[in-house]
């Protein structure tokens, strides 16, 4: 495939949205590969984001007696809420399709059949119209080619853009299934749609108190594929004064070359060149002025954190489960050790 047509391809195919309609697009123009797919020979129709008592399914496919098929398409986002669960209550007869890009899709209910997208769009490859073969074939090279680009280095070189939430989203299934008591959330950035990937989890001995790590694209377009990986404290209302104070007395450990000691791996390297050495600004008596103004960075006063840039060449999507497993327990050992924690003083 040649390069401009690939990037065309990333473009368009980079929304859940565009997939969806360029399914329901290739039902419409030919139904007998869902028919196949279905086991049936009734006359089907496509019906996109259409209303399911619960929310708006994506692909909802149905026959003369009603509702047969769920299909549910996912990229970069998480599940919304509940809503496959909602779906499976609305439509309690129909079979349900998980369609992505993964080949393993954990915490699905068993009714949920997952279907790689390459190989949704491959049944219409066999079509008898001449443009909708094509256009199935496009997209069935494209995103099997995201799905082998997905497992190897997010930096790779010429890598496309919308393989790098799939491998995210692989991570966070992969942490989710092996660490207990770890949260995890996976998606793009509100603002510029860059890749992004959050990790916490809350402190064994103190309910209330999240360590977090934010491992983020600064820009997906960029050619040096710069990556941050972010530390941090997020806690109640009631306890942050705990945490400022905390994150201070772990300050020397969240500085740049203390993370890079801790962290660095083979395949996972911080960079040593920070003006800041991961503050947002050079500590100046910080007792004596509010922690969260004085140097650390501010997640809409949710977490206040240190950020240091990643080296994602040779980082995969298991090597990026290690690393963020590794940042957990750095900050909860940091913060055993600090003073304030260790003491246990109550919060102000």
């Amino acid at each position: 495939m040649e390069r401009h047509v690939e990037h065309a391809w990333d473009r368009l195919l980079n929304n859940e949205v565009v997939v969806c309609d360029l399914l329901a697009v290739l039902a419409a123009a030919e139904q007998g590969p869902l028919q196949a797919l279905l086991g049936t020979s009734s006359e089907i129709s496509v019906r996109r984001e259409a209303s399911t008592g619960g929310g708006r399914a994506d692909l909802l496919i149905s026959d003369d007696t009603g509702v047969v098929a769920v299909v549910e398409v996912k990229l970069s986002a998480d599940e919304h809420g509940d809503q496959l669960a909602k779906y499976q209550t609305a439509h309690p007869a129909a079979r349900l399709f998980y369609a992505s890009l993964e080949q393993e899709v954990g915490g699905l209910d068993s009714r949920w059949k997952p279907i790689d997208l390459s190989e949704l769009f491959a049944l219409w490859t066999g079509a008898g119209d001449a443009t909708t073969r094509a256009m199935a074939e496009q997209a069935r090279r494209f995103t099997s080619m995201l799905s082998q680009e997905s497992r190897g280095p997010l930096g790779a070189p010429g890598r496309s853009t919308a393989s790098l939430p799939i491998a995210l989203r692989r991570t966070a299934a992969q942490l989710s299934r092996t660490s207990p008591g770890l949260g995890t959330s996976a998606g793009k950035t509100s603002g510029g749609g860059n890749p992004l990937m959050l990790a916490w989890k809350e402190s064994s001995t103190r309910p209330g108190l999240w360590w977090v790590v934010d491992v983020r694209c600064r820009n997906r377009y960029d050619s040096d594929m710069a990556w941050d990986l972010r530390l941090g404290l997020e806690a109640d209302r009631t306890l942050l004064p705990l945490r400022n104070r905390l994150m201070t007395d772990m300050l020397d450990g969240l500085r740049t070359p203390a993370v890079k000691k801790a962290l660095d791996t083979p395949v996972a390297t911080i960079s040593a060149a920070d003006e800041h050495q991961g503050l947002k600004s050079t500590p100046r008596a910080p007792r004596n002025l509010p922690v969260e103004k004085l140097c650390f960075y501010d997640r809409r006063g949710a977490v206040i954190y240190t950020r240091h840039r990643l080296d994602v060449s040779r980082l995969d999507s298991h090597g990026l489960g290690e690393l963020i497993n590794r940042s957990l327990g750095y900050l909860a050992a940091l913060a055993d050790a600090a003073p304030d924690f260790a003491v246990g003083d109550p919060a102000e």
